[in-house]
Formats: structure tokens, sequence, C-alpha cells
């Protein structure tokens, strides 16, 4: 269902490719957003080369002032024209060397680092902020570990605690006049950066944690008596 909406789920799809460790998982997912899209297509008068030319082209041009915290807002204010897309897809490609870097790291690690990278890579609304909970999750994982040292956890429980105090309903967007707007998403995406460098810490640290050509803990299997 988050195929409807390629920009959120992208990201995630260097996850899908690199972490399992073998290739029909991505190509069901490729095959299956192909598929929906020469569907949806068919219905239309132009062609699809043409409808995603006007896709790609006209997101561009608009969404520069679009949403917040998101890659292009800072672009727009670069001479070079398309450096918005430029920006996005350097990031998505980086993004995808580091998965396949850490590809046996803790899961739920590079979920938090990837959900984070997808809120920035292109625009995005308010509403998208949704995508925050999944490094929230990582990082109380953390916090929760027995197997983590005390100074680690409590260093996720701190940014836990503060993303979660930012991200209260109904928020600063709707509750503060500017520029005290202004501040408030300044401090809550500065928080949102701590968290991806945090994540991507425990990431890259964590990606030899698995033995090349082990079975993984989800794959075995005890026979009961």
């Amino acid at each position: 269902m988050a195929l409807v909406k390629p920009h959120v789920a992208a990201p995630f799809f260097w996850i899908a490719f690199f972490v399992p460790g073998r290739v029909r998982p991505a190509l069901l997912i490729a095959g299956g957003y192909c598929a929906m899209t020469i569907i949806a297509a068919s219905w239309q008068d132009a062609g699809i080369i043409t409808l995603m030319t006007d896709w790609l082209a006209n997101s561009t041009a608009t969404t520069a002032g679009i949403g917040y915290a998101h890659l292009h807002t800072s672009s727009a204010l670069l001479p070079f024209t398309n450096s918005g897309l430029f920006g996005a897809m350097l990031l998505l490609g980086a993004l995808g060397a580091f998965v396949y870097s850490c590809r046996r790291a803790d899961i739920w690690l590079l979920i938090g680092v990837t959900a984070l990278i997808a809120r920035f890579w292109t625009y995005h609304q308010w509403y998208d902020d949704l995508l925050v909970l999944l490094p929230l999750i990582a990082l109380f994982r953390v916090a929760k570990s027995a197997a983590c040292p005390a100074a680690i956890a409590l260093q996720a429980g701190s940014i836990l605690g503060a993303c979660m105090v930012l991200m209260l309903a109904p928020g600063g967007h709707f509750t503060l006049p500017s520029p005290w707007l202004i501040v408030y998403q300044s401090v809550l995406v500065a928080v949102w950066l701590i968290m991806l460098a945090f994540l991507v810490r425990l990431t890259w640290q964590g990606r030899k944690k698995v033995p090349e050509g082990a079975v993984p803990l989800s794959e075995i299997t005890v026979s009961m008596p």
C-alpha cells in the first residue's frame, strides 16, 4: 500500500533489496509497482513516458515551496537548475551504499535510518512526520535493551524523550505563531538530525554483528521434544 506514495516507499527499497540476501523480494516490489503504474497510465490519454516526464518536471518545480524540513527547501537557495533533484538522488544513492554496507546490522536500526532519510530526501507535509515513528521505535528498543551499555541507552532515551515532547499533538505547527513556528521547526529538525547521527553510528558499529554466512536468528527453528 505504501507504493501509492513512491517518495515515501522508495528509500525502503534498499532494505528489501540488500537485507534478505535474495533477489525475489526486490523483484516482487519493483514488478508490482511497475504493473500498478502501467495499469494506472492505461486510463490516461497521454502515454506513460509523457506522464512520467510531466510528473517529474512539475514536482521538481513546485517542491521547493511545499512542506518543510526537506532537501528541496534548502537546495532552492542554490543557483543550479534541478539541484534539489540531483541532491535527492545523491542522498538516495548514499543510503543504498550505507544499507548495503550495514545489511547485517540490526534491522530496526536500518529501518530507523531509512525512515529519517525518507523524511528528508524529498518534499513532505507535516503529516509525513509519521515516518519519525519508526526511528522512535528503534530508539526505544536501544534504550530498553539489556545488552546495550548504560551510556548508549541513556542517550537513546534522552533523544527519544526530547522528540516525543516536541511532536506531541497538536504540535507547534498549529499552536505557535510566526516567528516562534520557525524556531519550533528548527529545534525539531535539529533533534531529528541528532537522532539520525545517533542511529547511523549504532548501525555502522553493528554492521559486522552477524558473521558472513551465518544463519539469521529469525530463520533458526527449535524442535521441542
